[in-house]
This record gives C-alpha cells, sequence and structure tokens, in this order.
C-alpha cells in the first residue's frame, strides 16, 4: 500500500490549494516471495491467539481433522449420479438443525461421533477453542467455507505439493521451473489453466486422485493464482515455491 503525504494546513487568510485529484490504486494483493506461506501462517497465528490454543496444537488439530474427513470420503465419488464427496456435502451432515451453519454442540458431535477424535487426543476445551477460532466473524457459528478453509489449506498439505511440483522441475541441467510448465501449457497462452494444471499434477507431479483430489487441486489452484485471473503464471507458480523454500 502507498502512504500520501502529511496534510499541509493553510495559513490564516490563505485560500487553502485544492487537493490533487485521487488516482486509482490497483489493487492489493499478495506479495510474492515468502508471502503465500507467510499470509497463511499469519492466519493460522491470528486463529490460535482467538482461540486460545497454541499454534502447535492448532496445527495438530487441523491435521487430525483433515486426516478423519477425508478418511470419511471427501473427495472421492460415492453420491448419487458418481458426484464427489465434499468438504461442503459432508458439513451438510453435521448440520442437525439445517441452519446452513453449524454451532458448538454440533461441531463437537462431528469430531467425536463422525470423526473419532477423542477426548483424550483433543479435549472439550480444545473443541472450544477451535470453535473460536474457526468463527471468524464471530457470529456463534461456522459456515461449510470456514470449515474448507481451515481442512484443505494447511502447511502440511501445501509444502507437500510444492515439494512434489519442484521434483518435477529437474532436468539434467537441474531445476527448469519455465520448462516445465512451457511443456504443461498445452494452448501456449504462458500460463496454466485449471485443466492443464491438474493434467500436469497428475502426470508429471505424480499425484494421484487418491492423494490430492480434485477439490483439493481446485482450491490449491486458487491460492496460487493470486491475481485470480483463472489462470497460473510463471511468476505465481515461482512465488508459491519460494514461498514455501522461505519455510
Amino acid at each position: 500500500t502507498s502512504s500520501g503525504a502529511a496534510p499541509t494546513h493553510a495559513r490564516v487568510g490563505a485560500a487553502a490549494p485544492a487537493p490533487p485529484a485521487a488516482r486509482p490504486q490497483p489493487p492489493v494483493a499478495m506479495p510474492f516471495g515468502g508471502g503465500l506461506m507467510d499470509a497463511l501462517m499469519e492466519k493460522l497465528r491470528a486463529m490460535a491467539e482467538r482461540s486460545g490454543l497454541s499454534l502447535q496444537r492448532l496445527l495438530y488439530v487441523q491435521d487430525v481433522m483433515r486426516e478423519r474427513m477425508y478418511a470419511l470420503g471427501v473427495g472421492k465419488a460415492g453420491l448419487k449420479g458418481g458426484r464427489v464427496l465434499t468438504i461442503a456435502g459432508l458439513f451438510k451432515t453435521y448440520d442437525d438443525d439445517r441452519t446452513g451453519r453449524v454451532d458448538l454442540r454440533e461441531l463437537e458431535r462431528a469430531l467425536r461421533s463422525d470423526m473419532d477424535i477423542d477426548p483424550g487426543d483433543v479435549t472439550l476445551d480444545e473443541v472450544k477453542g477451535l470453535f473460536v477460532a474457526l468463527d471468524a466473524d464471530g457470529s456463534g457459528t461456522i459456515d461449510a467455507e470456514e470449515l474448507a478453509d481451515f481442512v484443505q489449506i494447511t502447511p502440511t498439505n501445501v509444502r507437500a505439493i510444492g515439494h512434489r511440483i519442484s521434483a518435477a522441475s529437474y532436468t539434467a541441467s537441474g531445476a527448469d521451473l519455465g520448462l516445465l510448465l512451457a511443456r504443461a501449457d498445452k494452448d501456449r497462452s504462458g500460463a496454466l489453466d485449471f485443466k492443464e494444471f491438474k493434467r500436469f499434477m497428475r502426470v508429471s507431479a505424480r499425484q494421484p486422485a487418491s492423494v490430492l483430489p480434485d477439490v483439493d487441486l481446485r482450491v490449491l489452484f486458487d491460492f496460487i493464482d493470486q491475481d485470480r485471473s483463472g489462470s497460473m503464471s510463471l511468476a505465481e507458480l515461482t512465488a508459491f515455491l519460494d514461498s514455501i523454500a522461505a519455510h
């Protein structure tokens, strides 16, 4: 963000100068380099501070929830018509009163009964802290988006995917991310759309749907596509990998 000059005060009896015309400002984008992981970790630190949990403990609960929810079938076809189970779809099964949102009681039931997370592993106080962390708007309930954001983009998952992409970029003469992207860029647009990114992750990075479901690929693609253009540039992919290297 740019900082304007301090306002000047007109002398008594003198006409105040007309303020300069405001210039349109470009949209604020997340910084490249370490920015992606920095922003993710900063968000999690803020959640930990809100919840009263340590960051380490919050990350542990995050990984356990992700593991258990995906074990329940998230990302796999199995619904009517061959549809894939999403976080939002699983979320609906926790919403007992069909309000479209989940309260603390419903979240605790989901963790205990559905995800089989024992009180000896995650205590009731920690469940309460987790709820406060997820309830970013302080409404007293959480929605599917708040839960999906927490479970799908985790530092553990992001690092594992980044390392896979880095490994796929190595050639006989060393890492060449530009060459990797050029090979994946089938329409020669200079960037990857989601279809091209998905094919690259499946073939070049060797990430089958059983390891990285399509629903996660979509979230990861949007995470890397910081300018929300619908395509992933070399600069954005480089920034993503640099952010992981910085952590």
